[in-house]
């Protein structure tokens, strides 16, 4: 068995393509996490009329919320028990990978698509819960996942 480099982690697809799309340099979601992150808040406030204090605030527990439902998805999603064939490969394609190789530094992150489509949804989410101030909780919520 050949020892793993930093950069050639297990293989999660047979496609290439596939492939290279589980991968991504750490600066583009630092980047734009944080960023997705300062602008969406102040666009609440800018065209929403969101109190600033209020969306601080907000933004702070959004950064604190995001520390809970990283453990409660790390604990129960990416650790489930892998009682089928299904699980075990969901189970390794979302976090199996990293214990595999964990100083890959491609997949230290999820890949831009998906983290677009993902920060998206959860804005959205928080918007349909809490309205335009769902911004300022989200934007928080993108913050403590970059941090």
């Amino acid at each position: 068995m050949t020892k793993k480099t930093v950069d050639d982690g297990g293989r999660l697809f047979k496609s290439d393509f596939m492939e290279a799309m589980t991968k991504t340099h750490i600066a583009f979601p630092l980047t734009s996490f944080y960023g997705y992150g300062v602008v969406v808040p102040i666009l609440g406030v800018i065209y929403f009329g969101n109190n600033v204090v209020t969306s601080i605030l907000l933004a702070v527990a959004g950064i604190l919320f995001f520390s809970l439902f990283e453990y409660m998805i790390h604990r129960y999603f990416y650790h489930m028990a892998e009682t089928s064939k299904t699980r075990a490969r969901l189970v390794y394609i979302f976090h199996g990978v990293h214990h595999e190789s964990p100083r890959d530094k491609k997949r230290l992150a999820l890949p831009p698509l998906l983290s677009i489509i993902v920060s998206t949804l959860f804005v959205l989410l928080f918007c349909g819960l809490m309205g335009n101030y769902g911004l300022a909780f989200g934007g928080g919520f993108l913050i403590g996942y970059a941090s």
